[in-house]
């Protein structure tokens, strides 16, 4: 029976990612982990922005809606 050498997040790591990180590790002296958490971070910052902006977005046209349709009254 095989067993999952990785936690949950790592299962969809690919072979070829993780030995690019095991490179990275030896190179840089850091753990996979830290790693794999300073990416997380990262995309959950750009995912943070990329919703804000978009929320922004939202609210401006909708308030530019409701000043188009009170001009138009």
């Amino acid at each position: 029976m095989g067993y999952c050498k990785f936690g949950w997040a790592a299962n969809q790591i690919s072979e070829e990612d993780m030995a690019h990180l095991y490179h990275l590790k030896k190179a840089t002296k850091k753990h996979i982990t830290t790693m794999v958490s300073e990416a997380v971070k990262l995309y959950l910052s750009q995912k943070d922005r990329s919703l804000a902006e978009i929320q922004t977005n939202t609210f401006l046209k909708g308030k530019g809606n409701v000043q188009k349709s009170t001009e138009n009254t």
